[in-house]
């Protein structure tokens, strides 16, 4: 019988998380005792010491018109993912709605080019038994994310300050019933979930006022503000999609899900704005990579993700589980692999724009590396990422058979999240184009300046 935490029931919880839900996957093939994983790790040739991956050919560093990619497909994200069997129906209906909609404005040249991004494919991953109705919303705010967050990269908002506050007070709105602007959190970070100040000591001050909690009380009484009519008829079509996709949400979400929905979404919408272009350059976060890391992990949409995951799956764990320093842990290391999945692969893509939020180029700027040296730092830092990976879920404690299969079914949903960020940006056309197949097949990349 297991009783809470102790040592052997501990490593459970992740059994389904990682493997699937295969029956015949046993405990003690997962994760051996402690002394066996040690030994496992250091054959695996990952130490806590220092970081290492596997070298770079050497007949890659030597070539001038090329760099090689790290093999993304290793240890617990390698095996192939399944897929949500209502992919291409959903993909195929969420286009058209789009067209309509969100896209109605643009030339077919560019809706193609968004048609081949495709958004859905990342959400089948990343929910892949979910029903239909739930995966559709995860999709749309797939689609509403990189949207938005477009919009700054690379659009007007990210170069008019004002008009990009006013369209993250815009969105704030739709989910508090707040339509004035707030800022984020400077409070201490206790945990990951907490989503504190992402700023440096130095940071403007106009960037220090405190977001409350106040606004997320509200929301059981009120999703949108209460002239909701005439604020839709001035809403743009993409504060439309997130309040549609909001108030499918409400509908069957638990209240603490809809809180952690509402709060990192307010809490990504701010650092989108906040932390782009050279303001974010000019951080003195930038001189560390820990810190780098952890105000990437803000603005590159996780949170959001995991509550949606929540939300997807019917999960709601108990406050002492979402604030367990295993759980917290884990999905620090998942905000960090993702971070360093996308800065690999959005490079290239992000380099072109002019855009600098991205560690290959800090690596290159700040400390004078290759290309391909910046890629083989990256890769020791996914290493010893995965390391801590496996001695995170081995201390995972058991909570008892109804709230362990919950926490067992969320281990796989970050899991999940990781597998279909590394095959949708080999699948999609957003980071490498038509040339997507032959850099998924080679790992070779053209050097940029």
């Amino acid at each position: 019988m297991c009783t809470k935490k102790s040592n052997n029931a501990s490593r459970h919880a992740i059994t389904s998380a990682l493997l699937g839900s295969s029956p015949e996957v046993s405990l003690s093939s997962l994760l051996p005792p402690q002394n066996q994983l040690t030994r496992a790790l250091d054959i695996m040739d990952i130490r806590q010491s220092r970081f290492v991956g596997p070298p770079t050919p050497i007949a890659s560093r030597e070539n001038a018109s090329m760099a090689t990619l790290p093999d993304l497909f290793v240890l617990f994200i390698a095996p192939e993912p399944k897929v949500n069997p209502h992919y291409e129906e959903v993909k195929r209906e969420s286009e058209e709605w789009m067209r309509k909609t969100l896209w109605k404005d643009l030339s077919e040249r560019d809706i193609k080019k968004r048609c081949s991004a495709d958004f859905c494919f990342f959400s089948a991953i990343m929910c892949p038994d979910v029903s239909k109705e739930e995966f559709r919303t995860v999709c749309d705010w797939i689609y509403w994310v990189f949207e938005f967050d477009d919009q700054f990269d690379e659009g007007e908002l990210g170069r008019d300050h004002d008009k990009g506050m006013s369209e993250v007070a815009a969105m704030v709105s739709i989910i508090t019933g707040k339509s004035e602007h707030r800022e984020p959190s400077v409070r201490p970070r206790p945990n990951a979930r907490h989503f504190p100040s992402f700023l440096p000591e130095n940071a403007p001050k106009r960037l220090a006022t405190t977001v409350t909690s106040a606004a997320v009380n509200e929301v059981e009484a009120s999703s949108v503000p209460k002239d909701s009519a005439t604020a839709s008829e001035k809403a743009t079509p993409l504060q439309l999609l997130f309040q549609s996709i909001w108030e499918r949400i409400q509908k069957s979400s638990p209240r603490a899900v809809r809180e952690r929905y509402v709060k990192s979404n307010v809490h990504f919408c701010h650092s989108v704005a906040e932390l782009h272009g050279e303001e974010f350059d000019d951080m003195a976060v930038m001189e560390n990579i820990r810190r780098y890391l952890h105000v990437r992990a803000q603005n590159i949409g996780l949170y959001p993700l995991l509550a949606l995951e929540e939300y997807a799956y019917g999960v709601d764990l108990p406050q002492d589980v979402v604030e367990h320093e295993a759980i917290q842990e884990i999905e620090r290391l998942v905000a960090e692999i993702l971070t360093l999945q996308n800065d690999i692969l959005s490079y290239h893509r992000e380099h072109s724009v002019g855009h600098s939020q991205n560690l290959i180029s800090i690596f290159r700027r700040r400390l004078g590396l290759t290309q391909q040296q910046s890629y083989d730092r990256a890769d020791e830092l996914l290493h010893r990422c995965y390391r801590q990976w496996y001695v995170a879920h081995a201390k995972v404690p058991c909570w008892g058979e109804k709230v362990d299969a919950q926490v067992q079914q969320y281990l796989k949903a970050c899991l999940d999240v990781l597998r279909a960020n590394v095959r949708w940006s080999f699948k999609s056309q957003r980071y490498f184009g038509a040339d997507v197949d032959r850099v998924r097949a080679t790992r070779r990349v053209v050097l940029v300046p």
